[in-house]
């Protein structure tokens, strides 16, 4: 249907395919009613779930459009209570991209080309590295001053580099 994920009343963690979807999965009709009124439309719809998002609850959730996905192409994540602007999401989800490449780079290393979690639960732990890394001094001078000598720093060069050396170095001290 309409919703992959985990879900329950108040954890609305899930690929949606549009609003309608997420309001009817969600069963938050009588929110969205409010909201926009009663013969309400969807139009953009990542912009109308963040809102609705916003109004039940704020600074949770992280509202994402996949591209290149034919079906359920809105991402609904849980973000620890920072409200990003579009540059901030982007940058989130490239180090998301570059943890979740790494992880599989390590995984396909391992005995059995398996890790200590199993591929459900390694999902959240992907999330969490992602966050540390985004929450990193390096990577918030960067997103205020939008200098890109700043990966220099550390002897890394580049974004990619850095975020994967700090992925590989998480990984391997805390998860094998």
């Amino acid at each position: 249907m309409y919703f992959t994920a985990l879900t329950n009343q108040f954890k609305m963690i899930g690929r949606y395919n549009s609003t309608y979807g997420f309001v009817e999965t969600n069963d938050l009709q009588e929110k969205a009613n409010q909201l926009w009124g009663k013969d309400w439309e969807a139009c953009d719809d990542v912009a109308q779930i963040e809102e609705l998002l916003r109004e039940l609850h704020p600074n949770k959730y992280l509202v994402s459009f996949l591209e290149n996905v034919k079906e359920d192409d809105i991402l609904v994540t849980e973000f620890n209570g920072d409200i990003m602007n579009n540059f901030e999401r982007q940058i989130h989800n490239i180090i998301l991209i570059h943890v979740a490449r790494t992880w599989e780079r390590i995984r396909v290393k391992q005995p059995y080309e398996e890790m200590p979690l199993d591929n459900i639960a390694s999902t959240d732990v992907i999330e969490e590295i992602a966050y540390d890394i985004y929450k990193t001094d390096l990577i918030q001078d960067f997103i205020q001053t939008k200098d890109g000598s700043i990966w220099n720093r550390y002897g890394d060069g580049m974004s990619d580099t850095y975020i994967e050396r700090i992925a590989t170095e998480i990984i391997e001290e805390h998860y094998l």
